[in-house]
């Protein structure tokens, strides 16, 4: 370029990398996988070769959640539909997220009920675990990097916490933890550093120090508030652990 030029309007050409062919050939691939589901997709999430071998077990596969109903399971490199599951009757999903070290789907729906399943040997997907811990939407669900925390968030501002270490085990659900209704939640750290952060609808960014695995499953778990303002007063909210919900729901 010119010594003095100012930078390319948008409407100008594109530099290409070096090294990188120009050529239509060598532009990115889009290919379909499918369009199984009867409406719009609400959730999607990857999980990896079982066994770490593609070629001995089941292969990559992509998990969606329609607001048909249904869950579907779809090998990426074949784009062929692996799985259907069919939703019990009235349910709407809302949210979806995938543990890849321990091959666990959790499902959030409109009417407050989390469901994991697992992927199984076989390739299958396999209901493991439905809990309710509020009536209100799940409007976000994140599993941390290494497989010990599921977090589930409700619009109603609840969030509560599962471990998936070994065992499926409720850890507690702390009622009005977040002021506003979540948007999105994700994990920061790994261990015992890991942290939940939740963006909110009032544009905050809230940080949570999960409840430990090793403690015991409490009735009265706790759950700290505190504003990050310089003297801010420190708020409690109290949380309450839950047992999984009937089968039914």
């Amino acid at each position: 370029a010119a010594a003095g030029a100012g930078p390319a309007d948008e409407g100008s050409a594109t530099a290409t990398p070096a090294g990188a062919a120009s050529g239509a050939e060598e532009a990115v691939a889009v290919v379909s996988i499918g369009a199984g589901h009867a409406g719009a997709i609400v959730g999607m999430g990857a999980l990896p070769a079982l066994d770490g071998d593609s070629d001995q077990g089941p292969p990559p596969c992509v998990v969606t959640a329609g607001v048909d109903g249904f869950m579907r399971t779809w090998d990426v490199a074949s784009a062929e539909l692996l799985q259907a599951e069919q939703l019990p009757a009235g349910t709407l999903p809302s949210a979806l997220a995938v543990s890849r070290p321990t091959a666990l789907v959790a499902l959030g729906s409109e009417g407050g009920v989390v469901r994991l399943y697992r992927r199984a040997p076989t390739g299958m997907i396999k209901a493991v675990g439905v809990y309710r811990f509020a009536h209100a939407a799940v409007r976000a669900l994140a599993f941390d990097p290494d497989g010990i925390y599921l977090a589930c968030a409700h619009a109603d501002g609840t969030l509560a916490f599962v471990s998936v270490f070994r065992e499926l085990r409720v850890l507690g659900a702390a009622v009005g933890a977040l002021a506003a209704a979540p948007l999105a939640v994700a994990w920061a750290g790994s261990g015992a550093t890991a942290r939940l952060v939740a963006s909110c609808a009032d544009r905050t960014l809230v940080r949570v120090t999960p409840p430990s695995i090793s403690a015991a499953p409490a009735d009265d778990l706790r759950l700290s508030r505190a504003s990050l303002q310089a003297r801010a007063s420190r708020l409690t909210a109290t949380a309450r652990a839950l047992a999984p919900a009937p089968a039914h729901l």
